[in-house]
């Protein structure tokens, strides 16, 4: 065989998971259209969109070669599904995950590219912005090289750092072997992002910025029980945590807090919401009793609310008896 014959193959794979994002794909395709850095493909793979989401990727793709879109014959009800068959589909030598209402900046690859030179590095994450939020918080060494696992404590309780940017291929796919989806858990890419985190030998940072756009018609945004995976990504998370970090370690304490906080949290949005979310009470209060059943409330002891902390210890009953009270009471004024 002729060295012309010989597929050369890119250096990233853009993988972007879409489903009814007609109003913002367009741009998403266009930013990376207009990158500074061209070795590169983008695979799309549909989710079983209802909206015209389709149709314009496949336009995009009809008329560039490093275009690949892919259409799933059912709905998988999360982001990650599609996202893990575009990551099986792709080429490339670096996985760089974008979601079909996102951008990137122009030189979004070429600062990357040149991070991978410059440490070796197996994943490289980026700024990400959002109207005024900006993550890595303020403060955070973006210079520095870090070991993935000492990062972790970043991603707890509110993410200070960004898990948006580059992993290499080889690493994205050993680590989804290891790690079993949910499989239809809202959830499964953060999860995922953060076994990713542990998994990684080094992990640098740059300020490549990724645009993130929050789309109103998204599942996380809407009344939907499936807003109480939250409790069952926690769960797994704090197993994740156990098995990887010693007793004493900060990350333990951590994922302690944001299970409880999180766990009050949905059992205040279930209470508000109770109408709309009737006929799945028995799966959404079987969820939050395994969340509570789940704290290791010596961890958290001093660190969350004592009255709520009290009463959640209890069981579930008595702090929606107490929520129930309150709104009761605050309505009347």
């Amino acid at each position: 065989m002729s060295d012309s014959t010989i597929k050369k193959l890119p250096f990233f794979s853009i993988v972007m998971p879409a489903y009814n994002a007609g109003p913002f794909i367009g741009e998403a395709i266009e930013s990376v259209l207009a990158q500074s850095f061209d070795d590169w493909e983008l695979v799309i793979v549909d989710d079983c969109s209802t909206d015209n989401t389709r149709d314009i990727a496949s336009r995009y793709a009809g008329c560039h070669n490093n275009i690949r879109l892919c259409k799933r014959d059912s709905n998988s009800g999360s982001a990650y599904t599609p996202r893990k068959e575009a990551i099986i589909l792709s080429e490339g030598r670096y996985i760089v995950p974008l979601d079909a209402d996102d951008a990137f900046e122009a030189c979004f690859l070429e600062k990357i590219y040149s991070r991978i030179a410059d440490t070796g590095a197996e994943a490289v994450y980026c700024r990400l912005v959002h109207g005024d939020m900006i993550l890595p918080v303020q403060g955070f060494d973006i210079s520095a090289v870090y070991r993935g696992r000492d990062l972790l404590q970043h991603t707890i309780g509110g993410w200070k750092i960004a898990p948006n940017g580059c992993v290499e291929r080889r690493l994205y796919v050993d680590t989804m072997k290891k790690y079993a989806a949910a499989g239809n858990c809202m959830n499964d890419d953060e999860l995922l992002s953060r076994q990713l985190v542990i998994a990684a030998p080094k992990i640098a940072f740059c300020d490549a910025e990724y645009r993130y756009r929050v789309n109103p018609d998204s599942v996380s945004c809407k009344i939907s029980h499936r807003r109480f995976d939250i409790l069952y990504t926690d769960i797994r998370l704090k197993e994740l945590i156990y098995d990887n970090y010693i007793s004493g370690d900060e990350s333990r304490t951590l994922i302690n807090v944001q299970l409880f906080n999180d766990t009050a949290g949905m059992i205040s949005f279930m209470m508000k919401h109770r109408d709309c979310l009737r006929g799945h009470e028995v799966e959404i209060n079987s969820l939050i009793e395994r969340a509570r059943c789940s704290i290791d409330w010596q961890l958290i002891e001093g660190k969350v609310s004592r009255i709520k902390s009290i009463l959640l210890r209890t069981g579930i009953g008595p702090l929606k008896f107490a929520m129930m009270v309150y709104g009761s009471v605050k309505g009347r004024k």
